[in-house]
């Protein structure tokens, strides 16, 4: 599972990303609070892919 905590101006946090990710691990799985990189975010790419998700999961290959 991955988490990525953006705020409203979006600007990655991982510093709460983190702990949101450390409290809610369930047992048996993995939560990666670093699966997305903060130019993800920054470049709009984050935003993009809930609004279009198609070309983003293509581009990423994550439909494969």
């Amino acid at each position: 599972m991955a988490l990525a905590v953006v705020s409203e101006a979006g600007k990655f946090n991982p510093a709460v990303s983190g702990a949101i990710s450390a409290r809610f691990k369930p047992e048996g799985a993995d939560i990666v609070p670093s699966l997305f990189t903060p130019e993800f975010v920054s470049d709009g790419l984050f935003a993009k892919a809930f609004d279009d998700p198609s070309p983003i999961l293509k581009k990423l290959e994550l439909a494969s």
